[in-house]
């Protein structure tokens, strides 16, 4: 499947890797390559993962604290976000739009 980014899930996936760089050099590749291998399982079985809203279905990673909201939208993997789990809870919703 293909993959695409909304601008604001790509926006704040680039904030969490800039962030954690910041703190320790070569985390922020690791959150990278967690999220990148995440998006891989995503594109391959999109279907995997449980129903999330009404919409989307959600992927947590294994080693940092955050969740890939997605939705399947025909042959087509959208990512609505990259959310810290400490975040409110459907902060990102408005990007369905």
């Amino acid at each position: 499947m293909i993959v695409q980014f909304d601008d604001g899930a790509e926006a704040e996936f680039l904030d969490a890797i800039s962030f954690y760089e910041s703190r320790e050099v070569g985390l922020g590749g690791d959150l990278l390559n967690e999220v990148l291998v995440a998006i891989g399982q995503i594109a391959e079985r999109p279907l995997s993962w449980p129903v999330y809203t009404e919409n989307t279905r959600r992927h947590f990673t294994r080693r940092f604290p955050y969740s890939i909201i997605y939705s399947i939208e025909s042959d087509i993997v959208v990512i609505w976000a990259v959310a810290h789990t400490s975040r409110e809870e459907f902060y990102w919703s408005d990007r369905l739009n």
